[in-house]
């Protein structure tokens, strides 16, 4: 699963004609793709991380446009589309560019500004909003980041008076006798807005596997379904009450590039063993037994 980058893009200077085209571009997921166009129209992860900046379009979670500025929200795999901006810069001279951004996964944040990229590493950021740099009030204003490490510093704290029992199955590799339940976390209206509403706090998605054909020597797709199971409270490294979503059938689908990226936040498995019921491993039954 790629780390998420959040970016904060914001486009001014008179080109009126430029903005609704890039608006258009960001709702079809070709934002980076209509600044620097692949090589024959076919995406290339080269090409992308070298041109974009970015290995995947962003998706842009909401964008404003006007006859004299484009600007909007969007998430990125790994890193900010910052080569994308550049190329656009170079070919509007003109244009007010800027892109805040933020990666705690990979302890990095920044903003970059008509070329000029400032970056700061997220772990050395002051907890004291007395002690931040105007560029670290500007970061803090876009993203809470004091807010965000001090929800992870209260998740720690947590997890260590759990942490002996998570080890048993969370962490340690899985016995050659047990079964893995695959799980992810996500905002439910995600699931909605794709697949509709649950059934009995269920979906079953319709999915395809891919296979080789040694006879014709070509790969065909053949049809599979993914069921996918919502739990209130689970027996994970998760606050009790965090929905976690069980994924049952084709698990491959969980790890599709498309769903990865868009609809999940966070993923995982937790293993049982013969004689177990897997629905009390999975749910906080478990924890209490451990």
């Amino acid at each position: 699963m790629a780390n998420i980058c959040e970016n904060t893009i914001s486009i001014t200077g008179p080109k009126s004609d430029l903005y609704k085209k890039l608006s258009d571009a960001a709702e079809k997921g070709e934002f980076c793709e209509t600044i620097v166009p692949s090589p024959n129209g076919e995406w290339d992860w080269d090409f992308s991380v070298t041109n974009w900046g970015t290995k995947w379009e962003p998706e842009f979670m909401d964008n404003d446009v006007s006859d004299e500025s484009f600007g909007g929200y969007c998430q990125t795999a790994w890193s900010p589309p910052l080569e994308a901006l550049a190329t656009l810069k170079k070919q509007n001279p003109e244009l007010d560019i800027e892109c805040f951004y933020w990666e705690p996964g990979m302890d990095f944040a920044g903003k970059w500004h008509n070329g000029t990229d400032e970056e700061i590493t997220i772990s050395d950021f002051p907890m004291d909003e007395t002690k931040l740099t105007p560029l670290q009030e500007e970061l803090d204003g876009m993203f809470d980041i004091i807010g965000m490490k001090k929800m992870w510093e209260d998740d720690e704290q947590e997890e260590e008076l759990t942490e002996e029992d998570k080890l048993r199955r969370y962490w340690n590799s899985t016995p050659e006798d047990a079964t893995d339940i695959f799980f992810f976390t996500t905002k439910e209206s995600k699931l909605v807005k794709k697949f509709g509403k649950p059934v009995d706090g269920k979906w079953v998605i319709e999915t395809y596997e891919t296979a080789w054909d040694e006879e014709y020597e070509e790969y065909f797709t053949v049809p599979d379904e993914a069921t996918v199971t919502v739990y209130d409270d689970c027996a994970l490294p998760y606050k009790r009450g965090t929905k976690v979503y069980r994924v049952e059938g084709d698990v491959e689908w969980l790890y599709d590039a498309e769903i990865f990226f868009n609809e999940i936040d966070n993923c995982g498995s937790v293993w049982y063993v013969k004689g177990e019921n897997p629905v009390e491993v999975f749910t906080n039954k478990a924890l209490e037994n451990l």
